[in-house]
């Protein structure tokens, strides 16, 4: 997945790029979910046949590596 805004007005975007956008990096299913139920302004360019996990953003994997138990 590449994280490249399309479109001039901001509503179409890649899934990552939703993700980031929305704050606190929610669920890939949330914001398909979203997308899908009509969320106004929320368009995804590439939607792909299965949800990522969250292990497909950097932020997230380094936010999971920083805070897990020792």
């Amino acid at each position: 997945m590449t994280a490249t805004a399309k479109g001039g007005d901001g509503t179409e975007a890649t899934l990552l790029t939703w993700h980031r956008r929305l704050g606190g990096h929610p669920a890939f299913k949330t914001v398909v979910a979203l997308a899908q139920s009509g969320a106004s302004g929320i368009v995804i360019t590439d939607l792909p046949a299965k949800a990522p996990g969250l292990d497909a953003c950097a932020a997230c994997i380094a936010t999971k590596i920083g805070t897990s138990p020792t």
